[in-house]
């Protein structure tokens, strides 16, 4: 399918594959820990394909996304991590990603994009090992990430002021 998981909750020590979007996050608190996203797979969407781990587009409050292996593709992928507003009103709060492993080739392998619809405020990326994507490790729009002891995933130079 597109996406293998589209919820709320609490998700642990899951194998998603075979899909085009790993965890679709709902409204509410949520928390992702050491799960396996990998081998992700166009079948359900073919000619237009937007691969992404774990993707976040309003309504979330104090999620942590903690202690996952996230393996994107680089033809048609996105983002390890996508966060963005996407609908009016719906702010994305207190999102937590602390000590996964982004790999791959997507666009880049984390990204915070606030539109016009809501506000994203209090996210931080702290100590995750990540592979560069496409155009960079993270794009940040019109709003602020904290950023402290990210690294590269196979250098481990420290990242935190690309």
């Amino acid at each position: 399918g597109v996406k293998a998981i589209l919820g709320q909750g609490t998700f642990r020590r899951l194998n998603i594959s075979n899909c085009i979007i790993g965890i679709t996050l709902k409204d509410g608190k949520s928390l992702i820990k050491g799960c396996y996203i990998h081998d992700l797979s166009a079948h359900a969407q073919p000619n237009d394909p937007h691969f992404d781990g774990i993707f976040i587009a309003g309504g979330q409050v104090d999620c942590l996304i903690e202690d996952n292996l996230i393996s994107i593709p680089g033809s048609g992928g996105t983002a390890s991590i996508f966060i963005a507003t996407r609908w009016q009103g719906s702010n994305i709060t207190n999102t937590i990603v602390r000590h996964n492993r982004l790999l791959g080739k997507p666009s880049y392998a984390m990204y915070s994009e606030q539109t016009s619809v809501a506000k994203i405020t209090g996210t931080q990326w702290l100590n995750n090992e990540i592979e560069r994507g496409a155009y960079g490790y993270w794009t940040v729009q019109d709003n602020t990430v904290v950023k402290k002891g990210n690294v590269d995933a196979f250098t481990g130079a420290n990242i935190d002021g690309k």
